[in-house]
């Protein structure tokens, strides 16, 4: 007979079988019952995710609502942060100072320092020097770097 010759570890793995079952069917009859037939199922359905979180990233503070709800008065907004201007090398921005850095082939490099940040030009004879007028001489006197322009004159600070 074929059903006398099973081993003992064939008799545990039927009855864990048959007990897994059970056990499956026994909670899907469960939940079945408990969500009252899926016709008033709970929001997230029986399963407890984490609500999901939107993230804006951005450089500046946010000062408005980012949905129109009205959470937030005008007169409850955070102040703004101090930083870096916007647009550091606006042209039309009042000069402070100028400085030589640098002359290579007749190319005077010229940090211009302004309200809003410092930019390098690069100048040669005949341009523009904000601040100053026309670039009128470049050369070297005495071993360093000079650069008129108008009434202005920049000497660099290294040979």
């Amino acid at each position: 007979m074929p059903g006398r010759n099973t081993s003992r570890s064939d008799l545990v793995t039927n009855i864990l079988a048959f007990v897994f079952a059970g056990t499956c069917s026994f909670f899907a009859g469960y939940m079945i019952l408990r969500l009252n037939g899926m016709e008033n199922p709970p929001a997230d359905m029986g399963l407890r995710f984490p609500p999901a979180q939107k993230r804006m990233i951005t450089d500046d503070a946010v000062l408005v609502d980012p949905m129109p709800t009205g959470a937030i008065a005008p007169e409850e907004a955070p102040m703004a942060r101090p930083g870096p201007p916007r647009q550091p090398y606006t042209r039309n921005a009042p000069v402070l100072g100028q400085r030589l850095l640098a002359v290579i082939d007749d190319l005077a490099f010229v940090e211009i320092t302004r309200a809003t940040g410092k930019e390098i030009l690069p100048l040669s004879r005949g341009n523009d020097l904000p601040g100053a007028g026309t670039v009128d001489w470049i050369g070297r006197i005495d071993g360093r770097w000079e650069l008129r322009a108008g009434d202005l004159r920049l000497i660099a600070e290294r040979p």
